[in-house]
């Protein structure tokens, strides 16, 4: 609170505040009265610029007073000596800010040192601060436009609500966006083992084709799989006139792992069966799917000694062959009773005389009546695989007209991944940027071990500095 407290208002924050005390007399005052959102608009713009600056100041103000800290600190010059005192320029999130910090250089190893830079974490050459680059990758996990996600967080920087008309000359540029965002090629999240492990496990998978370039036209294939521990029925609403209660089925405890054509999405499975839950408790898994040959062969992969694993056919795709097969509304009850309760013989009977009714169709019947009898022992479980692909693939990758590369369609789906498991991008992203310490793009960082992230609830009471033998500088804090 001392810095707080001897921030001084900056010829900026003067002007503003003369701007919103104006705002502030029009909205108080009776003779300026007026049924007028407009001007509460230009209230609150005003005052989210007026609050915004007076952030900048006690971020120049700390950072200041870190330089000097550092600058004084007795023992420094025995390992680093100064170079300058030079002009730095970032966009925080409350707006840009230009500051002078000293660069130093490391006299063993006459490497370039810049202690402010260094404990804020910002990396060389980048214009937007770790704040905004993580704002960034956590929306771009549910917008699909690296456009959108620029103009969406570049307008919001100076002011949470701006009304001025040159708003949307600070949105952030798309190549910009998309420097932030391939930083990294991938980040992988960590997997916490769960306290309780189901006798059945359920495995979901399903594939999508998604547009590419480069690829001489042809679509990439994008493999999902969703491992959960069964469904949950849950009440929604309830119709006040006719009483009639609303329900919505849920998976419990699901985990989406996507993979591209050149990953073993079983592989995947496996490993994180094994990290989650433990084995020994699991009795069976089912498999679901479609009853692709992909699917099918993940039988063998992911049998255990433990357990076995049985397949079972998506009744979504029961559906669509059966509606194939025929028209006939009782046709149609018949033979999904029948492929339901197995019996194949009734079955059998019913497609022939379907066939001698309509000799026309004689081969799609024929051709949609052999897919269900190959699935007959498999259709016993509902599956709501086709539901899931289409919210977490369809609408993030198909839903406009766009193309991905080969080269980078595994990193948009890996954040796709990670949003759609439910961890937090922001952090994520900060502690990957912590992790890489601002190596060149093309990494692929792995958080597995645990992120300790109590410190953001708890008080600094104390902070010291501390000198090392070796040459760097030790930094400590104390936190309650």
């Amino acid at each position: 609170m001392d810095i707080l407290s001897r921030v001084e208002d900056g010829d900026n924050t003067i002007d503003l505040k003369k701007v919103l005390n104006e705002c502030i007399e029009r909205l108080v005052a009776p003779s300026y009265f007026s049924n007028s959102a407009l001007s509460y608009g230009e209230y609150m713009s005003t005052l989210g610029y007026y609050i915004h600056s007076k952030a900048r100041d006690i971020i120049l103000e700390v950072i200041r007073k870190m330089d000097e800290y550092f600058f004084n600190l007795k023992g420094r010059s025995q390992f680093y000596y100064c170079k300058g005192y030079r002009k730095r320029q970032i966009i925080t999130i409350f707006g840009e800010i230009i500051y002078y910090r000293h660069e130093y250089v490391e006299k063993d190893s006459r490497k370039p040192f810049i202690y402010v830079d260094e404990k804020l974490g910002l990396h060389r050459k980048q214009r937007y601060d770790p704040c905004i680059c993580a704002l960034i990758y956590e929306r771009y996990g549910y917008i699909n436009s690296m456009i959108k996600v620029g103009k969406d967080i570049g307008c919001n920087i100076d002011t949470p609500f701006d009304l001025n008309k040159d708003r949307l000359i600070k949105a952030i540029p798309r190549q910009t966006v998309w420097k932030i965002l391939h930083r990294f090629r991938r980040i992988d999240e960590p997997t916490v083992l769960k306290k309780d492990t189901p006798e059945i496990l359920y495995v979901m998978a399903d594939e999508k084709f998604i547009a590419s370039q480069y690829n001489q036209k042809e679509d990439l294939m994008v493999k999902e799989a969703i491992v959960h521990e069964g469904i949950e029925t849950r009440e929604v609403s309830i119709n006040d006139e006719t009483g009639e209660v609303f329900i919505r089925n849920s998976l419990i405890n699901p985990r989406r792992i996507i993979c591209f054509k050149d990953e073993d999405i079983y592989e995947t499975v496996n490993d994180y069966i094994n990290k989650a839950y433990d084995t020994e408790r699991i009795k069976k898994l089912y498999l679901m799917g479609d009853g692709g040959s992909w699917i099918a062969q993940g039988k063998g992969i992911l049998s255990s000694y433990s357990y076995p694993v049985k397949c079972g056919l998506d009744r979504y795709h029961l559906s669509i062959a059966i509606n194939t097969i025929t028209r006939d509304e009782e046709e149609k009850r018949l033979l999904y009773s029948c492929a339901i309760g197995n019996k194949r013989k009734s079955f059998d009977s019913l497609i022939d005389k379907i066939i001698e009714k309509d000799q026309e169709r004689s081969e799609t019947i024929k051709d949609k009546a052999a897919y269900i009898r190959n699935h007959f022992k498999e259709i016993r479980i509902g599956c709501a695989v086709e539901q899931a692909v289409s919210h977490d693939l369809s609408s993030q990758f198909a839903s406009v007209p766009k193309a991905y590369s080969r080269k980078w369609l595994p990193f948009y789906l890996n954040l796709r991944q990670n949003y759609l498991n439910g961890y937090d991008l922001r952090i994520s992203y900060l502690a990957a940027l912590d992790k890489t310490k601002g190596n060149a793009q093309g990494n692929r960082v792995s958080l597995e071990e645990h992120l300790i992230t109590s410190f953001f609830d708890s008080q600094i009471k104390e902070e010291t500095y501390t000198l090392s033998k070796k040459p760097t500088i030790s930094i400590f804090k104390h936190y309650s």
